[in-house]
């Protein structure tokens, strides 16, 4: 019986141990490094209302294509898709879904540079097997860079973001 109790005790030892550490580490940081950390905030970055010094669309415009098929980087966000219906050799349909943002960071680079876009981009793939139902999806997040990520137009249509690529004729 003795045994037991000890064993009891020891298990709930380890757990009040596990709850300890779990709860010191969701403090805040206080400590004057972490007052000097900047960087990208996903609630600053999408939630802030604040519009100043980004264009607005404001009145119809005259797209010019295909340099309007490219990104617009004054304005604070856009998108592009792409939706289709594809068929294999057997006529199984697929269908796919690629979407790509970019959502400004800032209204203008901030400094010289390839990392100073002040772009930020995020694509979501999604593919189904139409008579089994399977689904799949992936996506991927990037800082605007020419290696990482952008949409480019012109000879050639191009949605980047690391390892994906859609590209195209314009």
């Amino acid at each position: 019986m003795a045994a037991k109790g000890f064993n009891g005790l020891r298990a709930a030892s380890a757990v009040l141990i596990v709850i300890s550490v779990a709860i010191s580490g969701c403090q805040p940081d206080t400590s004057p490094a972490a007052a000097t950390v900047t960087g990208l905030r996903l609630n600053s970055l999408l939630g802030s209302p604040n519009s100043d010094g980004f264009a607005r669309a404001e009145t119809p415009i005259d797209f010019v294509f295909p340099r309007d098929h490219g990104a617009h980087n004054p304005y604070r966000s856009e998108w592009w898709y792409l939706t289709a219906v594809l068929t294999d050799d057997q006529g199984l349909e697929y269908g796919v879904h690629f979407t790509q943002f970019r959502q400004a960071l800032t209204p203008a680079p901030t400094g010289d540079g390839p990392w100073h876009t002040g772009q930020a981009y995020l694509a979501h793939l999604a593919i189904t097997d139409v008579a089994t139902g399977v689904h799949l999806e992936a996506e991927r997040f990037a800082r605007g860079h020419p290696d990482l990520a952008g949409v480019t137009s012109g000879a050639q249509f191009a949605a980047v973001i690391e390892d994906w690529t859609l590209t195209g004729a314009t």
